[in-house]
């Protein structure tokens, strides 16, 4: 199914627009002093797995994002400090190909239940590279810092490197000319994650909404059409969605986890905000009725 770009990708020719509430802005205020968040004498947030710790990519990227929430609805400095030093973590991780970074996952993780399909370091995840991209652009238009504005440069760029052996990577078109942002990309099979995916979209977003940047656009605008067209193969009507596409492995109730149906009933919701199309608004309310 999957297989390098060949032909020109699908491409519904969506519009991004204005929206009151960028993602990751809403939600509950980040505490501070919360106990069950590990993070280091900086801040930076840490991630622990069989007694060593680690930078998770995407946990640090989050607990920036949220640090970031947190400045803007407070105006505490200690926030703000917090996003620095969580960026900063993320960049000291990156790894350079073809001036594109991209920040890896520095241990082996299994993919569901099957003995034989286990990821290996380094990996990649377009979740963690798209809110990298989202926090590098809103510190930019937080600090005017050049050093935020090359490093989402730099990571955009690594939506632009397709899926091939010995680099990193985390955008692959299949068969059906959908771009898909991969969110286990590495020495495995694809899963094609809607979650991740669509995290993917939202630094696209930020990026473009920022820059003005046509090729972000672009890039999101095929990434939104992959949702359009392949909604359908994860939506279990009356149930909770699958989380992710790739056959055989993912359509099992294994893959079926309400926190991240919910996750997706959110992030169609938000799409529709961004493109101002109904039918991701319509899509968002179906997910909602079929579980809640």
């Amino acid at each position: 199914m999957l297989a390098m770009r060949q032909l020109a990708p699908r491409d519904d020719g969506f519009r991004l627009t204005a929206v009151a509430q960028l993602p990751y802005e809403g939600g509950e205020l980040l505490r501070l002093d919360d106990p069950a968040r590990r993070v280091d004498a900086d801040g930076v947030q840490l991630y622990e797995r069989d007694g060593t710790r680690f930078l998770h990519p995407v946990g640090t990227a989050q607990y920036a994002l949220a640090a970031l929430a947190g400045y803007h609805r407070t105006g505490d400095g200690e926030y703000l400090r917090r996003a620095r030093a969580n960026a900063e973590a993320l960049l000291g991780t990156a790894r350079t190909h073809e001036d594109a970074i991209f920040f890896p996952y520095p241990f082996d993780f299994p993919l569901g239940d099957e003995v034989d399909n286990t990821i290996h370091a380094p990996w990649y995840s377009g979740m963690a590279q798209g809110q990298a991209l989202s926090l590098f652009v809103r510190l930019w238009e937080v600090d005017h810092d050049q050093r935020w504005r090359t490093a989402a440069d730099r990571t955009f760029r690594s939506f632009e490197v397709e899926r091939g052996p010995g680099h990193p990577w985390v955008t692959l078109t299949d068969d059906e000319r959908h771009v898909w942002f991969e969110e286990y990309a590495g020495d495995t099979e694809p899963l094609l994650v809607l979650n991740g995916h669509n995290f993917a979209l939202y630094g696209l977003y930020d990026y473009h909404r920022v820059t003005g940047s046509e090729d972000a656009a672009r890039l999101f605008s095929e990434g939104a059409t992959t949702v359009r067209d392949e909604l359908a193969g994860f939506r279990v009507p009356g149930g909770v969605s699958y989380y992710c596409l790739q056959l055989p492995g993912c359509r099992r109730p294994l893959w079926q986890n309400p926190k991240y149906h919910a996750i997706h009933a959110e992030q169609l919701a938000a799409l529709a905000d961004i493109t101002d199309d109904p039918w991701f608004a319509e899509r968002a309310a179906e997910f909602r009725a079929d579980h809640s």
